[in-house]
């Protein structure tokens, strides 16, 4: 188990394909925790669509364990704000003492919490990886937009629009708003695409 950053959940919203892949396999494998402060960052925050509400509360109540703030915690973060000072601010100071308090590892985008006494730290990196080029005819053409992706496996699932649209619990003009890559699709609608399609999400993040 693992305490995941407020910062992986952030760039994987933004589909940056290293926190993506690290978060998405943690969910899979029931591995991701998250403290109750990166709860809050990612439902109150001023910048959290509402239609993300739903979809967090869902997700932090089926696949995420949320560990609570209690006394522990506390005690943690204030010993590391003690030996840090201030350049550990309280949100972080709390999520570094969740992951002190219960014995788990941090992961994060955030170099920051690097060096912190006694916490072990799995830094995602903030860059796309880049891949090796594939040889011709080595393998099929991969298509270079989610939109393009998610056309090519519908196709070879040999599902219809409407009923890829009806697997993913959505309308069939949202479907082909995807599709098309008119507009830059959140990761909670590119996940339950994914499910509709029985792939992982990966596969249409390329």
């Amino acid at each position: 188990m693992r305490i995941v950053d407020t910062t992986v959940w952030i760039d994987a919203e933004r589909l940056r394909s290293p926190a993506v892949d690290r978060l998405s396999g943690l969910v899979r494998e029931g591995a991701a925790a998250v403290s109750t402060v990166t709860v809050y960052e990612l439902t109150c925050g001023p910048s959290t669509p509402a239609s993300r509400l739903d979809y967090y509360a869902e997700l932090f109540a089926t696949s995420v364990q949320v560990l609570p703030l209690g006394v522990e915690e506390v005690e943690a973060a204030a010993r590391l704000a003690r030996l840090v000072g201030r350049s550990l601010g309280a949100p972080d100071a709390l999520i570094a003492g969740t992951a002190l308090a219960n014995g788990m590892p941090l992961v994060t985008c955030d170099g920051g919490f690097r060096g912190l006494p006694g916490l072990t730290v799995e830094l995602v990196p903030r860059t796309p990886v880049v891949h090796e080029p594939v040889a011709p005819c080595a393998a099929p053409a991969v298509p270079a937009t989610p939109g393009a992706r998610l056309r090519a496996l519908r196709a070879a699932a040999g599902l219809r629009a409407h009923e890829a649209a009806q697997a993913a619990g959505m309308a069939p003009s949202n479907w082909a708003r995807l599709e098309s890559g008119r507009h830059a699709p959140a990761l909670a609608t590119l996940a339950r695409a994914a499910r509709a399609l029985r792939v992982p999400i990966s596969a249409l993040l390329g």
